[in-house]
């Protein structure tokens, strides 16, 4: 059986963990590893009106099926394929397609709350926390979410505001001391990649 490596990428909502993944998984080619992203496992939302879309909590862990992402997980560990969920971002709801994913042997797993959740901090066998100024984050987020979210200006700050920093200050900031390390994402992506392929080396 492949004996699997898994890496969580963690970090607040844009701290840049999504890029970090897609560079990680360039830099073992896809051949060799796979990116499964907890945003993949949203509920599905689309019993709520959008003014109730809209005020409520995406970034709570009650937003989303981790058991299902811890399944997932350790399905691919054994070796199994799975179907993974496709979320729509822009109307909130999960469609009713679902994606196809091969065990590889480099398993890149990033989210919110890899670290968290015990049992994904379980299924973890290296992990990096993307540490990013708040300003830094707040600009990342004006710019994903008018540009891929249909959101204006007003509304990302105002959310980021009344949700986004608070709960990553209540929920995700306390528990990046228990990741393998720690990254300054201000860093190039090509620099990040390198340290943390220098701690899975120095470990291997």
């Amino acid at each position: 059986m492949m004996q699997n490596i898994v890496i969580g990428i963690v970090g607040g909502s844009g701290s840049g963990k999504s890029s970090v993944a897609i560079e990680l998984q360039k830099y073992f080619g896809e051949k060799q590893a796979i990116v499964i992203s907890q945003d993949s496992f949203y509920n599905d939302h689309s019993h709520l009106t959008r003014k109730e879309k809209d005020l409520y909590n995406f970034d709570s862990a009650e937003a989303l099926d981790l058991p299902f992402y811890v399944k997932s997980l350790r399905e691919l560990k054994t070796g199994n394929q799975i179907q993974i969920p496709n979320y729509d971002f822009v109307n909130s709801v999960r469609l009713s397609h679902t994606s196809l994913v091969y065990p590889k042997k480099f398993i890149i797993a990033e989210g919110l709350f890899l670290l968290t959740d015990l049992d994904l901090q379980m299924e973890l066998n290296y992990s990096f926390f993307i540490d990013v100024s708040e300003e830094t984050r707040l600009k990342r987020l004006v710019y994903r979410d008018s540009h891929e979210r249909g959101k204006s200006y007003d509304e990302v700050v105002e959310r980021c505001t009344r949700i986004v920093f608070p709960m990553h200050e209540k929920h995700i900031e306390p528990y990046k001391f228990k990741a393998t390390n720690i990254l300054k994402g201000e860093m190039s992506l090509s620099t990040i990649v390198e340290k943390i392929i220098w701690q899975i080396d120095i470990n291997s």
